[in-house]
């Protein structure tokens, strides 16, 4: 797995635009901010966040969207069909 992964990689990831990766990097809807770039974008070029960083961040919003569905009582079995 390489350290890094661009900003155009993490759009790609999870089909979102630049403009809604910063907005992440401020706050997001599951009240967990994207991690910041480990290295800021220079000359136009991507940013690089770890990957490290951006996987950690994915299983902490799993984990809260979990919580968030299974307190609602929607059973994971039914969002399927």
């Amino acid at each position: 797995m390489a350290k890094y992964i661009t900003s155009d990689q993490v759009c790609e990831m999870f089909g979102i635009t630049k403009v809604t990766l910063w907005r992440w990097e401020v706050k997001t809807q599951w009240g967990i901010p994207f991690p910041a770039p480990a290295l800021p974008s220079i000359g136009g070029g991507p940013k690089r966040y770890l990957t490290k960083d951006v996987s950690n961040w994915e299983k902490q919003c799993f984990v809260v969207l979990f919580h968030v569905v299974h307190s609602s009582g929607i059973r994971l079995s039914n969002l399927s069909r």
